[in-house]
């Protein structure tokens, strides 16, 4: 009688298994990021997802809506691309000029926060605060391309200060 429950019961959790393992939903099948209105009021949505930035700079926040957590990929901000920080390593060329930086992901890493010259984005769950300094006299215009995921679902913010503001 112990060997029949016990086959039964080996057969039951096959079949569960089996039936949990359906190609229902393929990979990459994930619904797009919702967010909500930036606050406080001050960023002006001109298209979808890219923002006019007051020259006066600001702190704001965006939340996702659907998803709990998401995280920071990268930001392009000029000619400069920024990571999550974490151990790195440079390969100087013979003025000290980073030439090749190569950062790999440890315990240190901190993939919820990025931080530039004029700039600093992070994720507090699922709310992405960011700050902007105030555009200088000496400068027409910047611009910052920050792009963020949940898995295997991605999003892009573009945020412009300048020109249009002065």
């Amino acid at each position: 009688m112990k060997k029949l429950l016990t086959l039964t019961y080996l057969l039951a959790s096959l079949l569960v298994c089996m039936n949990s393992c359906g190609n229902d939903e393929p990979d990459g099948l994930w619904e797009p990021m919702k967010w909500s209105k930036p606050a406080p009021e001050g960023l002006v949505e001109t298209r979808s997802h890219v923002y006019q930035v007051p020259n006066s700079g600001g702190d704001y926040t965006i939340t996702c809506l659907n998803y709990g957590s998401p995280w920071m990929t990268s930001a392009l901000a000029g000619d400069t691309t920024y990571f999550p920080e974490g151990k790195s390593f440079g390969i100087f060329d013979e003025n000290q000029v980073y030439s090749i930086r190569v950062t790999w992901q440890d315990e240190t890493q901190d993939w919820h926060r990025l931080h530039g010259y004029w700039f600093d984005a992070r994720f507090e769950k699922a709310n992405l605060k960011i700050h902007f300094d105030a555009l200088p006299d000496t400068v027409e215009l910047r611009k910052l391309d920050l792009s963020v995921t949940a898995g295997d679902i991605f999003d892009d913010f573009f945020f412009i200060q300048g020109e249009k503001n002065r």
